[in-house]
């Protein structure tokens, strides 16, 4: 059995306009299910976002939906892809 980590809880969702805020993201992330946190990328020189966020959710499955409905992607740690028992050396 797989532990639970941080990484399969959140996704990240990008190519969104410049001028879309959280009260529009957090409604249609909702859906997907409960949202432990979003963070919007924002320009502090012009005041809009990045065009990406992150968004965490509280279960793994709110993940997954996000991934299906939303389009986001999956966030992918280093140990994820070379195995959970490898040593990596830095």
């Amino acid at each position: 059995m797989h532990e639970l980590t941080w990484a399969m809880l959140q996704v990240f969702c990008g190519k969104l306009p410049n001028s879309i805020f959280e009260d529009t993201l957090i409604p249609m992330f909702e859906k997907c299910g409960t949202i432990w946190d979003l963070r919007l990328m924002m320009d502090p020189s012009t005041g809009l976002n990045k065009t990406f966020c992150f968004v965490m959710f509280t279960t793994k499955e709110g993940a997954q939906n996000a991934v299906r409905q939303v389009r986001c992607s999956p966030i992918i740690t280093l140990r994820q892809l070379i195995g959970p028992n490898s040593k990596i050396i830095a």
